[in-house]
């Protein structure tokens, strides 16, 4: 089901960075693209685990941030942590669903509106 690279689906929820180059200056702006939507879950997702200092990807923020990026470097970076890790669960998931034998996208019977 799900047998794009981690690279493309990247590109679809608009994580991928996109350099920009000027001279010397080589800079990493944030991509327009993509699905919006999803962008916007995976940056509330970041900034959340950003605020909390327990978590593996505040540990990786400041990792990055110790590294020389900016905070908008290191949150783009941790924004594409969460993108590949999503997309992993999703590939887990529609193999579990396959050895099952499930076809549909799952709830419960009875719930779709009948018309």
């Amino acid at each position: 089901m799900l047998d794009v690279p981690p690279k493309l689906a990247a590109a679809y929820n608009g994580t991928t960075p996109v350099e920009v180059s000027s001279g010397n200056r080589v800079v990493c702006p944030l991509s327009l693209r993509g699905n919006r939507r999803m962008n916007h879950a995976i940056h509330i997702s970041a900034v959340t685990q950003i605020r909390y200092r327990h978590t593996k990807g505040r540990a990786y923020y400041d990792k990055k941030l110790a590294e020389g990026k900016t905070p908008k470097e290191a949150l783009r970076a941790l924004k594409r942590q969460v993108s590949d890790a999503l997309y992993q669960r999703m590939k887990a998931d529609a193999r579990r669903s396959a050895a099952a034998g499930i076809t549909g996208p799952g709830g419960h019977p009875g719930t779709a509106l009948l018309r």
